[in-house]
């Protein structure tokens, strides 16, 4: 059985390293697709897949994807909907991704199945400065009150910036000149959790806590985790964000907040990292292969 593991560039990552070696071990010839090489043909009424291979396309045959694309870029869409044409087993379509990508877009689909979100608010575009002081205005108790300001897309804590005052969130929103997300800082803000869910089952679930030199918990920004079991209603949170993201892999963050002593879903990502693998002893990656082949068993087979 060929299964591709859908990657946004060439360079092979460690995340991808153990999904191939987990698809090996259940008899499974994995192989990478990276986006960067991929080429989708329309003749006709058919929709190809090609790769590039030396100085040559290459037609791309496969019984089912898995995919690591995280916040993917627009090119990417058009190779997992080309799969999609095809019928293909996919671990996520193209508009997951997409949605999953867009903290705007995802913090809407989690209001909308009534999971709460730190409360939020996000100018659709950045090109009016003038709406900026009135959506800081909205969020911040104080002029003093830190806030935390995202831009739409970015992954591992990159684009999460935290704010000390009004004056200052200002600036920053005018500086970034993007479409940003400005939110209700939650305390502690160094602390939260990462539910890793496949298959609509919680696998694994680990406690981050920032650097002290760093508000966020992200490992890639030197925070540490720990094995944590989460609590009844952190699964609760964990399993409905799962299947309102509509994605079959899923990392979900939650974080709790001191005062109120309540959990707050603050994103959920479709490419969660491996690194929870060294802190837990659970292997992620083993399950992640067995939900690609699943589908591939249930799906259409070669096309």
């Amino acid at each position: 059985m060929n299964i591709g593991i859908v990657v946004p560039k060439t360079t092979k990552s460690r995340a991808y390293k153990r999904v191939s070696e987990e698809l090996s071990t259940l008899g499974c010839r994995p192989f990478p697709l990276p986006v960067n090489e991929s080429v989708v043909e329309i003749i006709d009424e058919q929709v190809l897949i090609k790769r590039r291979v030396g100085e040559c396309l290459a037609r791309v045959i496969m019984d089912g994807a898995l995919m690591r694309l995280g916040s993917a870029s627009v090119k990417s869409f058009g190779l997992v909907n080309a799969m999609e044409a095809r019928k293909i087993p996919v671990t996520a379509n193209a508009l997951d991704i997409k949605v999953a990508g867009d903290k705007l877009l995802s913090g809407i689909r989690l209001s909308e199945k009534g999971i709460p979100t730190p409360h939020t608010i996000a100018a659709i575009s950045a090109s009016n400065r003038k709406i900026i002081p009135p959506i800081v205005d909205r969020v911040q108790d104080t002029t003093k009150t830190p806030l935390i300001v995202k831009t739409r897309s970015g992954s591992c804590g990159n684009g999460v910036t935290l704010v000390e005052s009004r004056r200052g969130a200002i600036s920053h929103l005018e500086a970034i000149g993007k479409p940003s997300l400005v939110q209700k800082m939650i305390q502690p803000s160094h602390i939260d959790t990462r539910v890793i869910v496949v298959d609509n089952n919680i696998v694994a679930s680990m406690q981050r806590v920032g650097d002290d030199r760093d508000f966020r918990a992200n490992l890639g920004k030197k925070g540490t985790g720990s094995n944590y079991v989460i609590t009844d209603n952190q699964a609760e949170l964990a399993l409905k964000t799962a299947e309102a993201s509509g994605l079959g892999i899923v990392g979900v963050d939650i974080m709790t907040d001191s005062i109120l002593e309540k959990d707050y879903v603050i994103e959920y990502n479709s490419n969660p990292g491996l690194e929870i693998e060294n802190i837990t002893g659970i292997n992620v990656a083993r399950q992640m292969a067995r939900y690609a082949v699943k589908l591939a068993i249930e799906g259409y087979g070669k096309y």
